[in-house]
C-alpha cells in the first residue's frame, strides 16, 4: 500500500512540474511552413500545404490548403 501511495504522489508531482510554461514564446513568433506532413498511424503523406503565423499577442493563423 505504501509503494502505491508513493508512486501516485510521484506521478502527480511530475504531472504538475511538466505543465509549467518554461519556454521562450518569442522563439515561436513569425511564419512557419510545413516541409513534410504524414499521418502517423498509416504513414500516408499529405500533399496539402499548411502554413502557420504566430503573433506576439498570442494569436495565430493557420492557412490550410
Amino acid at each position: 500500500m505504501k509503494i502505491t501511495t508513493s508512486t501516485l504522489v510521484t506521478l502527480v508531482f511530475l504531472l504538475l512540474v511538466s505543465c509549467t510554461d518554461n519556454f521562450d514564446e518569442t522563439l515561436l513568433h513569425g511564419d512557419w511552413k510545413t516541409t513534410d506532413w504524414y499521418i502517423l498511424d498509416s504513414g500516408k503523406k499529405i500533399n496539402n500545404q499548411m502554413d502557420f503565423s504566430f503573433d506576439a499577442d498570442r494569436r495565430y493563423i493557420i492557412d490550410y490548403g
